[in-house]
């Protein structure tokens, strides 16, 4: 179970709840009801379920998403909770196990009694939460972009996304290609979960925006070395390279390309969007482009963009709390609880049965629309349980060491 730190920040924050708290039960002194928790006491919490594999090879990524969904939950409680009633994080280790997430899954809704669960990050992990989700009826916001999470619908009634699928990065790529007149258009991707999805999809993609497809190169997850692959390509002559991998392969592809002079732009994907890709890559990455959450640049969208004061109080707080930059693993789950309450604020405080605050909170997912986030403007339909459409994605170039709007959408 999440607990809250001893800090004087900390001790702050519970006092604020406690003070909160005490409002609303002498606002309701005189006769209005005060919400009871789905176990009946006044007041009590609702309780939200973390999957996250805090331990394993996902530790790195997942542990700034624990601190931005801790940081959520404190300031949430601290500001009046939902409906006046406290949100409590009940947080499993998956350790980055299909099966442990499984197993935490079923132990967060029948031992924990928790009305909707956030997580798990991984395609692996979420995918195998789908049939489960049928039968325990617990909404899942998965911090995973495949569509294999999310359909088909009929099968993932419970299941949603905040991870713009991988076709819209694919999407926001081709439209700027398109619009920057690069008709040459080359593929290199990795043989893992990074890489197969946009490499099967890319090529229809290509030809559907009329430009013309000129290469098409694979290589191992575990590659050090991408010249072999960038060389066939750099005979085709492309305008312009589409790369999907992580950000540690895609930094070897730039430093690769930069010794052998590979023509055109080098154009890597979401993968790779963090600051760690310029350390990675060094000098090899400068002038290449990235298809990005605005989240990289966030003093750099303007106030009237839809996400604007939405990156703003995120980097803000996270700023204050923890004094560093936030990664788009902490944007995302940051994103993921978001929806999460929003859907559970939207729903009747009278409700006192936790099935019945399950189905109230999924069908109100569904009705996500035009929600702004930190790393896409969220709309949820029957048919789609994640965001659709390229809004809220951005172009970023790496100049000069850091990251620079090239273009929002």
């Amino acid at each position: 179970m999440n607990t809250f730190r001893t800090s004087a920040r900390g001790r702050l924050r519970t006092a604020a709840v406690a003070i909160a708290m005490l409002l609303v039960a002498a606002a309701c002194s005189t006769g209005c009801s005060v919400p009871t928790g789905d176990d009946g006491r006044a007041g009590a919490p609702y309780r939200i379920g973390v999957l996250l594999g805090l331990t394993g090879a996902d530790a790195a990524v997942s542990r700034p998403g624990h601190r931005a969904l801790q940081l959520y939950a404190e300031r949430t409680t601290a500001l009046g909770g939902v409906h006046g009633r406290p949100v409590e994080l009940v947080v499993a280790d998956t350790g980055g196990d299909a099966g442990r997430a499984a197993d935490e899954y079923r132990r967060l809704v029948v031992e924990e009694d928790v009305v909707a669960v956030v997580g798990p990050g991984s395609r692996t992990e979420a995918v195998a939460l789908r049939p489960l989700s049928r039968t325990l009826r617990t909404p899942v916001t998965a911090m995973a972009g495949t569509d294999d999470v999310i359909s088909p619908p009929a099968e993932a009634r419970y299941m949603f996304t905040q991870v713009p699928a991988r076709a819209e990065s694919l999407r926001a790529q081709l439209t700027y290609a398109r619009e920057q007149g690069w008709r040459r258009v080359a593929i290199l991707s990795s043989d893992d979960d990074h890489g197969r999805e946009a490499a099967q999809a890319l090529p229809g993609m290509i030809a559907g925006f009329g430009l013309e497809l000129v290469g098409n190169q694979v290589f191992p997850g575990d590659a050090v070395d991408m010249t072999p692959q960038l060389t066939t390509l750099a005979a085709t002559r492309p305008d312009v390279t589409l790369v999907w991998s992580a950000a540690l392969p895609t930094a070897i592809v730039s430093r690769n390309a930069f010794v052998l002079g590979y023509p055109g732009v080098l154009f890597p994907a979401s993968g790779a969007a963090g600051a760690h890709y310029i350390g990675l890559g060094g000098d090899a990455v400068e002038g290449t482009l990235l298809q990005g959450p605005k989240m990289l640049v966030s003093e750099q969208i303007p106030a009237d963009d839809p996400q604007g004061p939405v990156l703003a109080d995120f980097v803000s707080a996270w700023e204050v709390e923890y004094g560093t930059t936030p990664s788009p693993s902490a944007a995302g789950a940051w994103d993921a609880v978001h929806l999460t309450v929003e859907a559970l604020r939207a729903t009747d405080p009278a409700r006192t049965g936790s099935q019945e605050t399950r189905d109230a909170v999924r069908d109100r997912l569904e009705r996500t629309t035009g929600v702004p986030g930190t790393l896409a403007v969220y709309t949820f339909t029957p048919e789609r349980h994640g965001p659709e459409g390229i809004a809220g994605l951005a172009i970023i170039r790496v100049d000069g060491g850091r990251f620079l709007l090239e273009q929002a959408y």
